[in-house]
């Protein structure tokens, strides 16, 4: 789970001049794409910052540029908000190639506080054993993380003050159940292309909180544009984007920031309190969640027509996922059923778990 960049965390983040890549180490030709974004970011004139993956391996996936700079930016806010010290302890089950698990650290180092990362895969027990043995105070997960804790009954460890839920929506159902279990939920409304959160809950009594709106932290500007989709401007935003928009002529990068640094993200929000708080409602674009991740419902589609597969993508809300892809076909195209469960295992096999197709369904 601990990424080798960030064992020492004092040499990792006093970097101003070298670029660092993070990414998974389980994606096929992870070392030679790391050495290639590396040089992209080199050549782009970029000093000082990390590059991270926005979204999965399929179509021409894009990675954002945050400066380290960035990174501590949101760190201190986040810490602001939830009040953490040097008497705090992390726990990180997150990983380190997603901005998620970076924030922890980058936050850890921010203040001080010690971190243990998760050992080993993923498990909800193991999980609670782990938090408890630390007496760690402070976390972050993703919904299904949240959905197998609460699936396996687990009672929050007592050290536990803080749950950061974020990278994707928490259904009120799982939600309850959780608080029953003594889980201290704080969720959390984000992007990688803002160093991780815009707004978060207050860290207040269930009771006193209003439902769906989050406290933007106050050094992010915020507003909506004619669309009423979300823009933001501030010290923790991204510098830009490294993206393969041709096949074989390596990365390209570019800045979507508008000449007075503002960006315009892909999501439907309302806000409300003279923009100090904010609720988020939907996506202006193919993008899903699924265990976290950036899922591209035309890219996966794409990938498949590629194949000769004619068929449309469709996101079904899933309990612990969040959501599953389900491959529709026309029921004229029936006979062909085989040969579409054989290019989809094909598909499968060359893409991350989030990606992959769940189901054919004929229609």
């Amino acid at each position: 789970m601990e990424s080798p960049y960030l064992t020492n965390a004092s040499d990792f983040w006093a970097e101003t001049e070298k670029n660092s890549v993070l990414l998974n180490p389980r994606l096929a030709g992870a070392p030679e794409l790391s050495v290639s974004l590396e040089a992209a970011a080199n050549a782009a004139g970029l000093r000082g910052h990390v590059v991270f993956a926005t979204s999965g391996t399929t179509g021409s996936p894009k990675f954002a540029c945050l400066s380290r700079t960035a990174l501590l930016a949101s760190a201190k806010a986040v810490n602001e908000h939830l009040q953490a010290s040097g008497s705090d302890h992390w726990f990180c089950a997150l990983p380190s190639f997603h901005v998620g698990g970076t924030g922890i650290w980058a936050r850890a180092y921010a203040s001080s506080t010690p971190v243990t990362a998760l050992h080993g895969k993923w498990d909800s027990l193991s999980f609670v054993d782990q938090v408890t043995t630390a007496a760690a105070t402070l976390t972050a997960l993703v919904p299904t993380q949240m959905h197998d804790l609460v699936v396996g009954g687990h009672q929050c460890p007592d050290s536990l003050r803080a749950v950061l839920v974020g990278g994707g929506a928490l259904v009120a159902d799982l939600r309850h159940r959780a608080e029953d279990l003594g889980w201290p939920i704080l969720e959390t409304f984000g992007m990688t292309e803002a160093a991780s959160q815009i707004a978060t809950e207050q860290l207040r009594q269930r009771s006193t909180k209003v439902p769906g709106q989050l406290a933007v932290l106050p050094f992010w500007k915020v507003r909506l544009s004619a669309g009423r989709i979300l823009e933001i401007s501030g010290d923790a935003l991204f510098s830009g984007y490294l993206e393969n928009l041709h096949e074989n002529t390596g990365f390209t990068y570019r800045s979507p920031l508008s000449p007075d640094g503002w960006f315009t993200t892909s999501d439907h929000v309302e806000l409300a309190n003279r923009g100090t708080r904010l609720i988020p409602k939907s996506r202006a674009d193919s993008i899903v969640k699924i265990l976290g991740e950036n899922v591209d419902t035309k890219a996966v589609e794409r990938a498949l027509r590629a194949l000769e597969i004619d068929v449309v993508i469709v996101a079904m809300p899933d309990r612990r996922t969040g959501s599953r892809l389900v491959a529709v076909i026309d029921s004229q195209a029936a006979h062909l059923v085989k040969n579409f469960e054989d290019g989809v295992a094909a598909y499968n096999r060359t893409v991350a778990p989030p990606e992959r197709v769940n189901r054919l369904a004929i229609v």
